[in-house]
């Protein structure tokens, strides 16, 4: 068989791109796909960034948390998973881009192959960011019980009595059996719930 014979016989066996397209499998293969990637030390937002401008669809699991910063108490944006993030990738895309972009350590895997992560895993770690960004601080009404996280009083049990400030309350804390009002910063209480 001459060289012209076999180029026709290969054209003749190669299936139309309409066929390929119809074929389950084919589809499948052509649908992006969703990685877990680890991220350097504080590089989450960083590699998020880099691998954005690259092309790729990131989702940066963050949440909105008020925090006290210095005096000063701000709303501040952390990662719900320090180190991680997700990156959804085209077939014709590479992983090795995303691999050697700034800020990232590797590519989540198992026996040196990357993990495929589920979308509808995905999609259930997105609605549950909405929810805690749009989910209010716990505010507390006269009588609550609270728990002190911090401070000299940390891990004693008190009443809440009232709001002095928009960051200080007043507590009664049960002292030498007796109600001693105090007032504290009230990033260091949170609901008491007896185990």
């Amino acid at each position: 068989m001459g060289k012209m014979e076999r180029a026709l016989n290969y054209n003749d066996s190669t299936p139309n791109l309409a066929e390929m397209a119809s074929n389950p499998a084919f589809n499948e293969s052509t649908k992006p796909v969703w990685y877990l990637v680890q991220c350097k030390p504080r590089e989450g937002f960083k590699a998020t960034e880099q691998l954005v401008q690259q092309g790729f669809h990131c989702f940066h699991p963050t949440c909105t948390q008020l925090r006290k910063i210095g005096t000063e108490r701000r709303w501040v944006t952390e990662s719900l998973f320090p180190y991680y993030l997700f990156v959804r990738i085209k077939p014709y895309q590479s992983l090795s881009k995303v691999k050697y972009t700034r800020g990232v350590t590797r590519i989540v895997g198992f026996d040196g192959s990357p993990y495929q992560v589920s979308p509808s895993l995905v999609t259930a770690v997105m609605r549950q960011c909405q929810v805690l960004d749009t989910a209010e601080p716990e505010d507390f009404k006269a009588g609550d019980r609270v728990l002190i996280t911090e401070g000299c009083f940390k891990d004693l049990k008190a009443i809440f009595k009232e709001r002095r400030t928009n960051d200080r309350v007043v507590l009664l804390l049960n002292l030498i059996n007796k109600e001693q009002a105090i007032t504290i910063d009230d990033a260091t209480i949170e609901p008491y719930r007896e185990s």
